[in-house]
């Protein structure tokens, strides 16, 4: 069995708080499958240059929707690998994700006012679908 890690600690050991519990949460999980050879051309001065068997990693990434309790219930019954999850929330100004998810300045993000409007807009639609889903988790792959 696969030990599953979150921030360094154990599924098992997270326990959702009671008052929260049955708030609707949306988290992206992004889990390493496995290891998956790939040929790499080299060419390196003074070698005979060929295919060089290299492993790339195989990773999935899932939208999960549901309470906390349902997604830590679900971790906890899956067998896999844990790589990073974030949880998708708004922004506030000056948080830590305030200029790496969105940027006033920047071309390729957005700004916080949109992102924040797009996150309501598709935490409306995901609670649709939740409710739709008979209030069961909802895992959503990305990839």
């Amino acid at each position: 069995m696969t030990k599953h890690l979150i921030n360094g600690k154990p599924v098992t050991d997270i326990k959702p708080d009671p008052a929260i519990a049955k708030t609707i949460v949306i988290e992206d999980w992004i889990m390493q499958k496995d290891y998956k050879p790939a040929a790499v051309w080299t060419h390196c001065k003074g070698n005979i240059g060929g295919y060089v068997q290299d492993f790339v990693l195989d990773q999935i990434s899932y939208r999960v929707v549901g309470t906390k309790k349902q997604i830590s219930d679900w971790a906890k019954e899956a067998d896999f690998i844990v790589d990073e999850v974030y949880a998708y929330n708004p922004i506030d100004k000056g948080s830590y994700w305030d200029g790496i998810c969105c940027a006033p300045n920047s071309p390729k993000l957005p700004t916080r006012a949109a992102y924040n409007k797009k996150y309501k807009k598709e935490l409306k639609r995901y609670t649709e679908l939740y409710k739709e889903n008979k209030n069961k988790l909802l895992i959503l792959r990305t990839n």
